[in-house]
């Protein structure tokens, strides 16, 4: 998928190594993340199995839409001191190699999105190499034997790395092998997935702004849980080991959602448009086919989905999309008796209905063809349900 960030177009994909016992906590965050993006639902993302994975979990994640889900268990290097966390740095090569990304995101799954990242993403996009800025050591225990055997250390150059977030660049993935070879030739404990990231980037790593991580114990210190609730999004670290502050996280990250959502922030899975092409909002007054501004009853819309007759458009949802709602209608340039009673989700409704449909992870809409069908849906949105079920 295709995002437009700072003036071009990348694709930009997500990437998570996923365990059984988070997958509650990724379809979460999977789904605020989102939700806090303008075009967040375009966004695919990438799943590893650690090899926990159950056939459960599969079929929950597979109810997502843009998911590219490998099921087979990641390969794991045995031979080092936490082969998991080496594994993480499997979602470069997976998604460079086998899904042609110009730019991967790995994330945890304890990071909690409270608002709009919009800006801590496009840092994210133009940054050589960016992760979180830790508090604590990011190279293991042996930090004199890490800066004999690396030749480097953390200093005012680059700091701390934590790989909460960890996002490259294409053209920076070469980076990465010659420094895993070296570690795999003579390991000794480390944290693979920031030891690596640090020597392979060092020089170049940035941090991003306004997601923090949240050191232990900061949750029991009112000055600093407000602060860090005043982030746009917060990584829980030691997430298992902290229920009241993970509690208080999932809380604060699903009441900060709205309660609907726009339907143009979900891109369809498939769609067939007649004529010109399937727009939102208010018809461009420049464009040589939409020299006519769009008109109801006499009045201007401006919130509005514009298909012509014949169209049909088919939208995968997540399962937090529970309720449809728009007003079907006919605009004024189009022949109101030609607009025949439209199928929603296998339902007949008539033009001049108040829809409020149920959603089962889709929504399939589609047109009766004919001259002068000018259909529209009026603030088309959908209903979201924010309870958390802890699976």
């Amino acid at each position: 998928m295709q995002v437009y960030y700072d003036g071009s177009y990348m694709k930009l994909l997500f990437a998570s190594l996923l365990c059984h016992r988070d997958v509650p906590y990724f379809l979460l965050n999977w789904f605020t993340m989102r939700a806090y993006l303008d075009r967040g639902f375009e966004i695919p993302h990438l799943i590893l199995n650690d090899g926990s994975l159950t056939d459960d979990d599969f079929q929950k994640l597979e109810a997502l839409p843009n998911i590219y889900l490998e099921k087979e268990k990641v390969h794991l290097y045995e031979t080092v001191p936490k082969p998991v966390y080496l594994a993480k740095l499997e979602c470069f090569r997976v998604g460079f190699e086998k899904y042609n990304a110009d730019r991967v995101v790995i994330m945890d799954c304890d990071i909690f999105f409270f608002r709009n990242w919009e800006a801590d993403l496009r840092k994210i996009c133009a940054s050589p190499s960016i992760v979180f800025r830790d508090w604590g050591s990011s190279l293991g225990p042996f930090r004199q034997e890490y800066k004999d055997y690396f030749g480097i250390h953390e200093d005012t150059i680059t700091p701390n790395c934590n790989t909460g977030f960890n996002s490259i660049p294409r053209e920076q993935y070469y980076k990465i092998r010659p420094v895993m070879d070296k570690h795999l030739a003579k390991p000794f404990l480390i944290l693979e997935d920031q030891g690596i990231t640090f020597a392979a980037y060092y020089g170049q790593l940035e941090f991003v702004n306004n997601i923090q991580c949240c050191i232990n114990g900061g949750e029991t210190v009112p000055e600093i849980l407000n602060w860090w609730l005043s982030q746009n999004a917060c990584h829980l670290m030691g997430m298992r080991e902290r229920p009241a502050a993970r509690k208080l996280f999932i809380e604060h990250s699903l009441a900060g959602l709205p309660p609907n959502l726009h339907l143009k922030q979900f891109p369809p899975e498939q769609k067939h448009i007649t004529f010109g092409l399937m727009e939102y909002d208010v018809y461009s007054f420049k464009s040589e086919l939409h020299k006519i501004p769009s008109t109801y009853n006499g009045k201007y819309i401006n919130d509005a989905l514009y298909l012509h007759g014949g169209s049909r458009v088919h939208w995968k949802l997540p399962p937090r999309c529970q309720i449809f709602e728009a007003r079907l209608i006919c605009l004024d340039t189009g022949i109101k008796e030609n607009c025949k009673p439209v199928m929603i989700n296998d339902q007949v409704y008539p033009i001049e209905t108040d829809l409020k449909i149920n959603l089962n992870g889709s929504l399939d809409i589609s047109l009766p063809d004919g001259p002068g069908t000018h259909y529209a849906f009026l603030s088309p949105h959908i209903i979201i349900n924010k309870e958390w079920i802890n699976a």
